[in-house]
């Protein structure tokens, strides 16, 4: 059962482990929760970091600008795939799908790093994302962004917590 279905499920959870044990009470479904603005939420279908770490005055670029850079990051990506060791599956293995990073993503990762001098341990923070998955989208990430010849502006400080990075976007981590 999907997830969205599974929240809307008229259940009554067990006093022992009410996660595996319920009753279904035979209700309908709850109503589906509506959507919040884009801007408040995620990036489009397929990414994975919150949108506010798009904003301009973290990446250095203006949406459009962005975009145009995503654009060109995912042609050279087709035009240029991975070599794969044998045995290696290009995918991360199985399970891994729900962990890559979009084009979008990736250039958020890496420019956020590149313009701010970030540890990878805060960037993880900022993100959500594990230092190892930080780690292997810079290695993945940077040799794109130099054969594209972009180089990241660089910020004027170094971002030591995600709540110092928050806060030059102008937005506040509590309420995420």
């Amino acid at each position: 059962v999907p997830d969205d279905v599974m929240d809307r499920l008229p259940l009554s959870p067990h006093e022992w482990h009410g996660t595996w044990n319920y009753t279904l009470r035979p209700e309908p479904l709850a109503p589906p929760a509506p959507s919040r603005p884009a801007e408040f939420g995620r990036f489009p279908a397929g990414d994975k970091l919150p949108v506010w770490l798009r904003h301009p005055s973290l990446t250095g670029l203006e949406p459009a600008a962005f975009d145009d850079l995503a654009a060109r990051y995912r042609a050279w990506r087709a035009e240029h795939p991975p070599i794969l060791l044998p045995g290696k599956r290009p995918d991360g293995g199985p399970g891994a799908g729900g962990r890559r990073l979009s084009a979008a993503d990736q250039l958020v990762v890496l420019l956020l790093k590149k313009r701010w001098s970030m540890t990878n341990a805060v960037l993880a923070e900022a993100t959500g994302l594990s230092k190892s998955r930080i780690g292997a989208t810079l290695r993945d990430a940077t040799p794109v962004l130099t054969a594209l010849g972009h180089t990241a502006s660089t910020g004027a400080l170094t971002v030591t917590t995600a709540q110092q990075l928050a806060a030059i976007a102008g937005h506040d981590l509590a309420s995420s």
